[in-house]
């Protein structure tokens, strides 16, 4: 089975980087668009759902635009225009995925909603897991989604299977229950909907 277009030329254009030590100040953001980049098939949503926090709360936009700009100083514009496309693509999903908080002393739920989650899930109570969700779908937006990422990754980094495929279940239960209340949720092509 041969590569996808450009995945090659994007190899060969990292590689580049690296040995020249362009890439360097640019990672974790540089190192999750090569992965992203490389990628083939739905290995690409994984790659997309666990790093999109990385383009929110992280530098990823900015790592893209410096990207594409050394893509056109080396005269690769067909690598340009797939890290421009691939921001775009970001900036719309994350349109309308996250509620405006009035308060900035208020304290974001998310986290703690994911750790109840996870207590749950520890203790076998299913149902209460879905209760949970179902009574703060609402505050389920972008900025779970987001936090979500991050410990899909980590727990991905440490090697723990299991808590990672929890939170993919945890993601793709929300990011259901969203599409089916008709809430915004552009992260469900992340969780295969």
């Amino acid at each position: 089975m041969s590569p996808e277009p450009g995945t090659e030329d994007f190899r060969q254009f990292a590689a580049t980087l690296r040995q020249t030590n362009a890439h360097l100040g640019l990672d974790p953001e540089f190192t999750a668009i090569e992965g992203f980049m490389t990628a083939e098939g739905t290995d690409k949503f994984v790659w997309l759902r666990e790093n999109i926090d990385r383009f929110f709360f992280g530098r990823g936009m900015k790592v893209l635009e410096r990207l594409e700009a050394k893509a056109l100083e080396q005269g690769k514009q067909n690598i340009a225009e797939e890290l421009s496309h691939l921001g775009t693509n970001i900036s719309e999903m994350f349109k309308g995925q996250f509620i405006y908080y009035d308060d900035p002393t208020h304290f974001l739920p998310q986290s703690g909603m994911l750790r109840e989650m996870l207590r749950l899930f520890n203790e076998n109570k299913a149902d209460d897991i879905l209760a949970s969700i179902d009574k703060n779908l609402d505050l389920l937006e972008g900025h779970f989604f987001m936090i979500l990422s991050e410990a899909m990754r980590n727990a991905r980094a440490r090697g723990e299977a299991p808590t990672h495929q929890v939170l993919f279940m945890l993601g793709r239960v929300i990011a259901e229950r969203r599409l089916l209340r008709k809430l915004p949720c552009s992260f469900a092509c992340l969780y295969g909907l």
